[in-house]
Formats: C-alpha cells, sequence, structure tokens
C-alpha cells in the first residue's frame, strides 16, 4: 500500500513541479490545454504587468521559484523514498530546504512590496 501512495505522490509532485518550470520558463500552457481561455501563457508576461523594473521581476521569479519549488520537491522525494523504501531524510537536507523556502518567501515579499510602492533598490 505503502507502493502505490508513493507512486501517486511521486506523480503528482513531478507534474506539478514539471508544471511549475513551464510556467516559469515560458512554455506555452496551450500546448497542455489547447481550448483553454487562459489571459496569459506565463508567469515572466503575466509579472510584466506587475513590476516595471526587471530586476524586481527576476527577483520575485526566483522568489516564486524557491516558495514553490521547494515543497514540490520535496513532495516528490517523500513519494519516490516510499517506492523505494528509503530510510528516512537528514535531518540537515530539511534544515536546508526550510531556509531556502524562508529565503525564497523573503524575496517574493520584498519584490512585491517594493513593486507596490515604486520604491525599489537599484542592483
Amino acid at each position: 500500500m505503502a507502493i502505490v501512495a508513493g507512486v501517486i505522490i511521486a506523480l503528482s509532485g513531478t507534474l506539478m513541479l514539471a508544471s511549475l518550470i513551464a510556467l516559469v520558463t515560458g512554455i506555452s500552457l496551450h500546448l497542455f490545454f489547447p481550448l483553454a481561455p487562459f489571459p496569459f501563457t506565463s508567469i515572466p508576461e503575466l509579472f510584466h504587468y506587475w513590476f516595471a523594473n526587471p530586476w524586481l521581476m527576476n527577483l520575485a521569479m526566483a522568489g516564486l521559484l524557491l516558495t514553490i519549488g521547494i515543497p514540490l520537491l520535496l513532495l516528490t522525494v517523500f513519494g519516490i523514498g516510499l517506492i523505494f523504501q528509503f530510510p528516512r531524510q537528514h535531518r540537515g537536507w530539511s534544515l536546508v530546504a526550510l531556509l531556502l523556502w524562508i529565503i525564497g518567501v523573503g524575496l517574493l515579499a520584498y519584490a512585491l512590496l517594493a513593486g507596490m510602492n515604486g520604491h525599489y533598490l537599484t542592483p
């Protein structure tokens, strides 16, 4: 039963991670959903509405990747661990993942707040 749950978890995590990468890199959603009426085809295209500064847009993109990508990656690793009966993760990997996730949330919050106020630090 754990193997079936691991396959479902790993497959769903992998598909969601692939969808996130497709959105961030600009691969069109119309490849997957040709009849869906999406107003935008990628996240960079959507971010052009919010950010006038490309540096803030890239900062928000990195924060979004870390904030959403780290849990999806850990979900996939957990599912693969259930399939192949790996021993429990080291605490070090979990702490690194938590640190990267917190950095992603901070980057995303800074980019969104600076973009809303129009104030930003030039690189």
